[in-house]
């Protein structure tokens, strides 16, 4: 009983190991043709981390008024970096910058 057992879930299973191993190999043929990635994009991420983490230095180092042009500039291309905590930061301080200033901001947060 116990042989007919494997020998049944194997004879199921091996039509599917080679239909998974035929699909797998012709895959990145497939969807090459429909999965592509602009020459542009790593420098769009590039841009993004380099006015993210700039501003992050400026804000920790005081100079609030070129941490909000950067993480304007960061907003532009979409904040997508660091931890949840700096991110929601660069938010408030954005939102807050634009209503008090920049020393109120600070005040603020």
């Amino acid at each position: 009983m116990f042989k007919d057992f494997y020998r049944t879930t194997l004879s199921f299973l091996k039509p599917l190991l080679l239909l998974l191993c035929l699909l797998l190999s012709f895959s990145p043929c497939i969807a090459d043709e429909y999965i592509s990635i602009s020459p542009a994009w790593d420098e769009y991420m590039r841009y993004k981390t380099y006015y993210f983490e700039n501003g992050l230095d400026n804000f920790n180092k005081g100079q609030y008024k070129q941490a909000f042009k950067n993480f304007r500039k960061a907003q532009e291309y979409g904040i997508g970096l660091g931890t949840r905590k700096q991110k929601s930061k660069a938010k408030q301080f954005l939102q807050k910058s634009a209503e008090f200033g920049y020393e109120k901001a600070m005040e603020a947060l």
